[in-house]
Parts: structure tokens; sequence; C-alpha cells
């Protein structure tokens, strides 16, 4: 046997391909098993769940609700005032990020200046400008190995500290910085510890590179331009500061007006486990992470440990942004149980009526109950099978396991006439066992049928990638409760994020979750 190993864009060669295998030769492929182990059953075509969930689709929110009901939803999480600062390098990215702040929040653009105040009737925004000068300058590790110690960041936050004063208002700073290919081997990138210096003088940041960044996944595709990545880094900052445009709302479809399901307000919590090594799964050094939102509210809130109480996403991302990774111990399994117990005894079980979400393969190490063979529906259990909570003790609890990646298949459309496609939708695989399957993002739309029934072999340079699958599984559901429908809500959950316009590959609260990893993750000495 003989392979070839190679990336999209090998370096120093120019023999560019295509991301993905095309959906024809994974359907030949899988024909030809069937026949060389004729003792494996084909998996049935799966049908789609027709169940119609309304939710208030908060995705491209900036588009579908006025300036004004974006600026009192802002008020209504951080108050009446507000600064955003940018740090720019060109002159370019300064009026980019400008004009765009103006924009997305329904500004006067007339006014200019490196400060300004705009006043409306719902917000006051301080909005100042400032070269980013030597804070912009790449690390210099003097250690033999290259890499940035505690004392280098410590260095670049000590500069910050130096030339930002503490902020008072609720501030978001934009940062231009250079991309991280431009960094090596010379210099070190600086983003981190500058995110953990602007952290400590009271400001959450967000990045943005002069030139998009060209990877290897994205090979013969149309990088996005600097007006759109820049409305890209206004939005991640506003969801920095725990921003939603209104609250969650769920309805079932029936008829022209749609029925609640459920009782009112939904509770909503999610568990994350965030992996401090930067970039090295070997070491494993994990921060737990809890989310809380309901359905009557707007205001997102974090809990981990060493928090005395729910803080905002704003607050929660600011402490986080504070610890010091030098000195940090690592959080033992027992306490890390010992966290997730507390939430549920305090918050959950007390709230009666909660939406729990747990990704399995980022939890069940910590968390047994999650695995396949140990997720038992009459009993909850996080530290010890014998302590835990009966289904009777669950009254309006319901749990919801998500899994993705390489630990569920992909799939795609099959019609009844042999047509091979790309499909969306939810898909009921088991009892209790769903996929979910996101449409064509905007990155894809370029990737017809016509690619899906062509084999790679004859377009080697076409991206042949597809959606990825996620499995949904609700493992606590209430009596009477439907499974799909819990499936198909949490599907819809990957269409909520202001800051996005497709879907993530993550449920809103899971998601957020995992961006917190920004301002956790730290630099190994």
């Amino acid at each position: 046997m003989a392979a070839i190993l190679y990336k999209n864009n090998m370096s120093g060669v120019y023999q560019p391909v295509g991301s993905g295998s095309s959906l024809l030769d994974k359907h030949n492929l899988l024909q030809q098993v069937n026949q060389v182990i004729p003792q494996l059953i084909p998996f049935e075509r799966l049908v789609r769940e027709r169940i119609n969930i309304r939710a208030n689709r908060l995705a491209g929110a900036v588009r579908q609700s006025s300036a004004e009901q974006r600026r009192q939803a802002l008020q209504e999480i951080v108050g009446n005032q507000l600064r955003i600062e940018i740090l720019y390098d060109t002159d370019k990215v300064r009026r980019a990020l400008r004009t765009k702040v103006v924009e997305v929040l329904g500004l006067d653009s007339e006014v200019t200046g490196e400060k300004s105040v705009y006043s409306t009737p719902e917000l006051t925004l301080r909005l100042e400008e400032r070269h980013i000068g030597p804070l912009g300058s790449g690390l210099f590790a003097e250690n033999e190995k290259r890499k940035v110690t505690s004392a280098d960041i410590a260095k670049r936050v000590e500069e910050v500290n130096d030339s930002l004063l503490k902020s008072v208002l609720p501030t978001g700073t934009l940062v231009e910085l250079r991309g991280k290919d431009y960094w090596q081997p010379s210099t070190i990138d600086p983003k981190l510890a500058l995110r953990k210096g602007l952290a400590y003088t009271g400001r959450i940041s967000q990045f943005i590179e002069l030139e998009a960044h060209q990877d290897s996944s994205r090979t013969g595709e149309q990088e996005s331009d600097l007006e759109h990545r820049a409305e890209s880094a206004v939005l991640d900052l506003l969801r920095q500061f725990g921003y939603l445009p209104e609250k969650i709302d769920f309805t079932l479809g029936r008829g022209k007006l749609g029925v609640d399901f459920m009782p009112k307000p939904l509770h909503i919590f999610a568990f994350w486990l965030v992996n401090k090594h930067r970039g090295d799964q070997s070491q494993r050094n994990v921060f737990p992470v809890a989310l809380y939102l309901n359905s009557g509210s707007n205001k997102i809130k974090l809990r981990f440990p060493g928090s005395n109480e729910w803080l905002t996403y704003r607050e929660a991302l600011l402490d986080l942004g504070r610890i010091d990774h030098g000195s940090f111990t690592k959080i033992s399994k027992a306490n890390i149980q010992g966290f997730i117990q507390k939430i549920w005894q305090e918050d959950i079980i007390p709230s009666g009526n909660s939406l729990v979400l747990v990704d399995g393969p980022n939890f069940r190490e910590n968390w047994k109950w999650l695995q396949d063979k140990k997720i038992d529906p009459s009993r909850l259990w996080i530290e010890d099978a014998a302590v835990g909570w009966k289904d009777s003790d669950l009254n309006g609890i319901r749990l919801v396991r998500i899994r993705m990646g390489t630990e569920v298949p992909s799939g795609y459309g099959l019609g009844d006439d042999g047509e091979i496609s790309f499909t969306s939708g939810v898909f009921q695989a088991g009892t209790r066992v769903f996929w979910g399957v996101s449409p064509k993002p905007r990155t894809m739309r370029k990737i017809s049928k016509e690619r899906a029934n062509t084999r790679r072999s004859e377009r080697p340079r076409w991206d042949h990638r597809q959606p990825g699958l996620v499995e949904i599984v609700p493992a606590i559901l209430q009596p009477g409760d439907d499974p799909a429908v819990w499936a198909t809500l949490v599907h819809k959950m990957r269409r909520m994020m202001p800051s996005y316009e497709d879907y993530t590959l993550l449920p809103m609260p899971l998601h957020l979750l995992e961006l917190v990893e920004e301002y956790v993750k730290a630099y190994q000495g």
C-alpha cells in the first residue's frame, strides 16, 4: 500500500488541492465497503423531522433590527454609558472600524476626531482612536526554547497598564495587529499578552488584521474584504459585552400564530471545560465554566471556580483574563465535579424548568455519566453512580448532550432517483439520537450540486467540503416530552449568534462558552 500525504497549499510546491472529499466519492466508497463486507447492514435513509419550531432568529440581527433596538438592547446589558476604543496601526483599518461602529449602532457619521461622543436617547458612546505604537510590537522571549514565559507576558501587561488608564466605563477595544505568520521566527505574536493587559485595565478586546489570513483550509476561496472583517470585529466585540438583541423565544408552529410548548421562562444552562494549555492537547489543565440565561431576559451570565456569584458575560471575561497563569494550580477532577454538583444543587434543580447543554467529548472524562454506556435517563449523577438524583428529583429538567467532529459520521442527501446532493435539517438516528445538519454557509455557496456529483480525481482543485453533522441526544426529558421537539430546538439554537449569520457548529450557549477560551488560555513557558 502507498499513500500521498498533502495539505491544501504545500509549501514550496504549487500543487493546490481543494478541501474535503466529494459526495460521489463517499457514496461509492460506502458501496464498495458493503460489497467487501456483506455482513454490514446499510443504515436506512433517515427521515427529516418536520417539527416547526419558531425561534426569534438572532443571527444577523444587525440587519434585522433597527439601530434604536440595538442600542436599547445594549443599554439593558451594560448601562447607558459605553466606550469603544480603536488601537490602530494603519489609517485604512482605523477608518473601516470607525465606519462600522457608527453604522452598527446607527450613530451620527459626521462626527469625527480622535475622541468623539455620540449621544442618543438609549446610549451615550465615547469612541476613541489611538495609534497602537510599541504595544503592537512582537514579544522577545529571552529563553533558549523561544517560548514566551509568564515574565514575558507580565512585561507587556505592565506596558499596557502604563499606557492606558484603568477604565471606569464598560469599555471594548478593537486592536489592529499583524497576522500570526508575521511574527515567525524572529518575534512572537503579542495578542494574548495584549488581551491580558487590556483585561487588567477593564477592557474586553477584539483583534483584526489589515490583510485576511490565508491558510490551507481556505485555498481557492474568496477571502472576506476589510469592510466585512471590520463589521465582524465590531459584532464580535458586542458579543463580548454579552450582547443579545432581544430575549430568546420559542414557539411550536401551528397554523399562523403558533403556540407555546413549554412553561416560561425556560432557564438555559451550559457547561464547558477550557484547556488552559494553548495549542497543547497532551497537557490538559482544564478549567470549568458554566453559562446561564433565560427566555425572559437578554442577559448572559457566567460562573467559574473562584467566582462567588453569577457574573455578566463581560465581567466574567475580564476576571478570567486577569488570572495569573504563572501561579495558577491545576484543578483536580474532584473540584471540577464539585463545581458541577454545586451548580446543579443551587441553581438548576431549584429552577424547575431548565434546559442543560453539555458537549460530551469536552466533559465526559470528568463527568462519566455522559458516556454512551452510562447515560441513564432515570438517574443523574456527577461524581459517583451511587450518589445522585432520581428522575423524580429532576422535575422540569431536560439535559441534552452534544457530539461533533470525528466522533459522528458525515452525511449527505440521497434522493429517490439516486441523485446525490447536500441536505439539512434534523434527522432521527435512534430512539433518542438525532443528527443536526446545517445548510451550506456563505463560504460554501459556490459549492454546487455539480461538485457533489464530481469525483475528486476529475477536479482535484475543487472545494468539496460539506457542513458538519452534530449529534444531539436528549438524555433527560420530562414525561410527555417529544425528543424530536427538544432536538429541533437545540438545532435551532445553532442559528442564534448575533455576530454570525450562518449556523454555528455548537448551539449558542456552548458556542459562547467555547469562545471564553480566548481569555483563559495562556502561553506556556
